[in-house]
């Protein structure tokens, strides 16, 4: 079997938000996010296709401007722009269950496809516009600058290999249970090797579908694909699915009990003709959030990974952990 990484010593991770909103017109705001996170958390000792701690980071406790940007809306929400440093993954390839790695899901493909692109998953200099002609009905585009070579700065070149995507979201409510349908389309053209001689940016479509089948229990799914010719993309195809139960202990109705499957396919021709992955990696994740009050959360989750990084002789790993929100 292949050789794993010690997991004996166990990860402590941190993150502090200071979230500063401020409105600017009756239908607009500026929103202001400071974060610092101390610790990498597994993935730092244990690479994988999927991302074990979505919500580590690297900034080694020190403060950073995670988002920063203004939003208006005209026409009664008929029509909204935002502007600056955006996530786009807060408004594309999101779920109602699995699209927030502070009190759902903390794999990374869980909380997004795996192959959205590194570019919406990272704050950065982003524009989006959104048309919601109907309450059923919402369309929206955005497109983000992106670190084409490599030395921290986004804004050097806005509009050498932009990163964009575009969404259709559709909500239908069949026997009063709401369910949410959303389908896009990206172009990723990040140059994502020195030595090309050619355009390597791809394009790439994804689906993602959550569906309440009854007032406590709601199913998920997503898929995702992108251009596996192009050769700077070491992944090219995920998909996961999985589902959440509200209080499925009846004398404790906010808590949530959820679970979760994916699987991340290699670009098979990134890599050598006899290179050992071959297969695709697998993981899921089940966690239970207990709600204590208001202000505060525990929530216990246990992961799995197979074929760690699509290589069959890699061991399955089991990897457990506790974490606790706090609300102010």
């Amino acid at each position: 079997m292949g050789a794993t990484p010690s997991l004996r010593r166990p990860r402590w991770t941190s993150s502090l938000d200071l979230i500063l909103e401020a409105p600017i017109s009756s239908h607009g705001f500026f929103l202001l996010d400071l974060e610092a996170i101390g610790g990498d958390g597994p993935d730092g000792d244990l690479s994988t296709l999927s991302t074990l701690n979505f919500d580590a980071g690297s900034t080694d406790a020190r403060v950073e401007v995670f988002t920063a940007f203004l939003e208006q809306s005209f026409y009664n929400d008929l029509f909204t722009v935002s502007a600056g440093k955006i996530r786009l993954i807060d408004y594309f390839d999101t779920s109602a269950v699995a699209a927030s790695e502070d009190f759902q899901f903390i794999s990374g493909s869980l909380r997004n496809s795996a192959v959205l692109g590194s570019a919406p998953r990272g704050a950065g200099a982003s524009f989006r516009v959104a048309l919601a002609p109907t309450e059923w009905l919402t369309l929206q585009a955005a497109g983000r600058a992106q670190d084409t070579d490599g030395d921290g700065n986004e804004t050097d070149d806005l509009f050498d290999h932009p990163y964009g995507i575009g969404e259709v979201d559709l909500t239908f409510n069949p026997f009063g249970l709401e369910g949410n349908y959303r389908f896009y389309a990206t172009v990723d053209d990040l140059v994502r090797s020195a030595s090309a001689n050619r355009d390597e940016g791809g394009l790439g479509f994804g689906v993602s579908l959550d569906q309440k089948v009854t007032d406590y229990i709601t199913l998920f799914g997503r898929y995702g694909w992108r251009d596996r010719d192009r050769n700077g993309f070491g992944t090219f195809q995920a998909w996961s699915a999985g589902g959440q139960v509200e209080g499925l202990i009846p004398q404790r109705p906010e808590d949530i009990f959820a679970f979760g499957w994916s699987e991340v396919w290699r670009n098979r021709r990134t890599l050598p003709a006899n290179s050992p992955l071959t297969a695709r990696e697998k993981l899921g994740e089940v966690y239970y959030r207990y709600v204590l009050n208001d202000h505060l959360a525990v929530t216990a989750f246990t992961q799995m990974v197979f074929d760690r990084n699509g290589d069959p002789s890699q061991d399955a790993i089991v990897f457990p952990g506790v974490r606790a929100r706090v609300d102010f």
